[in-house]
Formats: structure tokens, C-alpha cells, sequence
């Protein structure tokens, strides 16, 4: 069976508290042929040192200083994508893990069914110190489920063949947040039926996401918003390119996704900036736009009555 050189792309930023037990999970695959890009966004730790001691003892790992702006995780994973001269590619975040025997199993589903633009496996999550298996369920359309925010797998859960990905063109750059469900969808928009998903029986999963505690909510919040103000627009013009744009009704997902986690830790213009965005976008119209207006200010006055209020909104939605 032939070996392919695996490329593993690593963005960090300050993590010397929580690479080494990633980057040792990649050196201690049972499959050898691969290479490893440790992207450095600006780390202002002791992060190079240990690279480049790493990289003394193993000399599949390569570290590379993001040098250009913009500053964040996307970027470096691009800029890893650039240098990678691996036949296939997986983007892994800098305090997660690959299971021992990720990169061989993988070779193996990309041998027994060869050809596909990219192969998607299951992963555990990990809260507290316990692991969780989170299932990739059958789906009739994995598409529409990421344009509804039903996020099936992690960025590391995915093998990409590196021609695919760089086709695409990798992650976009400006992204605060949403970068892994947003090249999904292109992924899943340009691939068509050309992927192919790991039976979680007979291929266990293969990589573990650490699920960390958000500190700063109204940062995230903010982030969050101008996330959105980028994905909704850039989903749109992608679903009209594909001739899918009977299914924008499902991006309204991210708006139930905003009001239900989002808006209470963002201030009033925050949140008129997104509710105009759905609005004027075509994805909701004039009457649940100033009911969501509405529902913020009661939310500061009676959060039970605005729960209630909340939920008459969410059944106008048209998903």
C-alpha cells in the first residue's frame, strides 16, 4: 500500500502550556510518513524555543512565523497550507490531539475508497476531563445542516487532499470566528457527493477537541458579530455561484444561534447591527425585525417574559 506524505498544519499562539501534548500526539503516530507546520501567530512565550528543539530531535517538524497581517488562526493555517507538500492535509488546532492511530486509519479509508476531495472522521469531545464521542449522524443533506448550524464534526475531523483545499483557496483570513463551518460549506457546495464519511465502527475515532471555557463572553459576543456581518453575505453570494440559493432560508439558523447565546452579553447596537444584517439580506423581514428590537429591550427588563416572547418570534422563522 502506498504512503503518502500526511501534512499536519498547527496554528499556535501562546500555548506552551498546551502544544507539547499536541505536538507529541502527532510524533507518536503509528503511521511515520508525515510532516508537521507549526505556524506561530506572534507568540510572546517561550513557543520558538521549543520548536526549535523539537525540530532538533525530529526533522518532520518545521516552524514557521506568521509574518504578515492579519494576525489569527486562519491565516497561519493558510500560510501552513502554502509550504505543505503532503498529498493530503489536516488542519489541527493547537490544544487538541490526534489519537495514535488517526493518520493510519486514515490511510486506510483513503485506500479502500480512493479518490475523494476530502474524508471526514468522528472525534471525542472533551469537557472536564471526560471524553465524549461525538457522532456523525446520517444526514440527507450535510450541506443544509452546516447552513443550519448543525455542526457534525471538528477541523481536525476532516482529511483533506491538498489540491482540493488549496482549490478553494483554504480558510478566509478576516474571520474572528465560524472559519471551520464556512470552508465546510464551500467544501460541501464545490465537492458535491466527492466525500466521503468514516463508519464510526469500523473506523473509531481518531482525534479528541478540548473543549475550553469561554472567559470573556461579551469579546466573544463581539467577535461572534463580526463573524456573522462576513458569513452571511459571502454564504449567500456562495449559494447563488452554485445555484443553491433556494437554500438561504437555512442560514436564519445563525440568527436563532445569536439571539439564543449571543445577545444578552452584547450591547443595543450589536444587536440592531445583526438583526439589520438578516434584514437586509432578505432573511427575515420588517415584522420580526422590530420584534427582535423588542425582545432586547424587554430582555433587560424581564428575561422570563422576553424567554417567552423569544419563542413567539422563533415560530415565524421559516426553518
Amino acid at each position: 500500500m502506498h504512503s503518502p506524505l500526511i501534512s499536519i498544519i498547527i496554528p499556535t499562539y501562546n500555548r506552551v502550556n498546551t502544544l507539547p501534548k499536541t505536538v507529541a500526539s502527532v510524533i507518536n503516530q503509528t503511521y511515520s510518513n508525515w510532516e508537521c507546520i507549526i505556524v506561530d501567530d506572534g507568540s510572546t512565550d517561550d513557543t520558538e524555543t521549543l520548536c526549535r528543539d523539537w525540530i532538533d530531535n525530529d526533522s518532520r517538524l518545521q516552524y514557521i512565523q506568521r509574518t504578515i497581517s492579519p494576525k489569527g488562526a486562519s491565516h497561519c493555517r493558510n500560510i501552513g497550507l502554502a509550504a505543505a507538500k503532503g498529498d493530503y492535509v489536516i488542519f489541527l488546532d493547537s490544544d487538541d490531539i490526534l489519537l495514535p492511530h488517526c493518520l493510519e486509519q486514515r490511510r486506510q479509508l483513503l485506500y479502500g475508497i480512493p479518490g475523494k476531495k476530502f474524508y471526514i472522521f468522528s472525534m471525542y469531545v472533551e469537557r472536564s476531563n471526560e471524553r465524549f464521542l461525538k457522532v456523525i449522524p446520517s444526514s440527507q443533506s450535510y450541506l443544509e445542516d452546516f447552513l443550519r448550524y448543525k455542526i457534525h464534526w471538528g477541523v481536525m475531523c476532516v482529511f483533506w487532499e491538498r489540491a482540493f483545499v488549496t482549490t478553494l483557496s483554504g480558510f478566509h483570513i478576516n474571520y474572528p470566528r465560524l472559519n471551520d463551518p464556512e470552508l465546510c460549506i464551500r467544501a460541501l457546495l464545490t465537492a458535491g457527493d466527492d466525500f466521503c464519511i468514516a463508519n464510526e465502527h469500523q473506523y473509531p475515532p481518531d482525534s479528541v477537541y478540548i473543549q475550553g471555557e469561554v472567559k470573556d463572553k461579551g469579546l466573544y459576543s463581539e467577535k461572534y458579530k463580526e463573524a456573522l456581518q462576513l458569513f452571511i453575505p459571502d454564504m449567500l453570494q456562495a449559494l447563488k455561484k452554485h445555484n443553491k440559493l433556494h437554500l438561504q432560508n437555512n442560514l436564519i439558523a445563525y440568527l436563532r444561534l445569536w439571539v439564543n447565546h449571543f445577545a444578552k452579553f452584547a450591547d443595543a447596537e450589536a444587536n440592531v447591527a445583526i438583526f439589520d444584517l438578516f434584514l437586509k439580506n432578505q432573511l427575515i423581514g420588517k415584522k420580526i425585525y422590530f420584534q427582535l428590537k423588542f425582545y432586547i429591550v424587554l430582555l433587560s427588563v424581564n428575561a422570563t417574559l422576553a424567554g417567552k416572547f423569544r419563542k413567539l418570534i422563533f415560530n415565524q422563522f421559516p426553518i
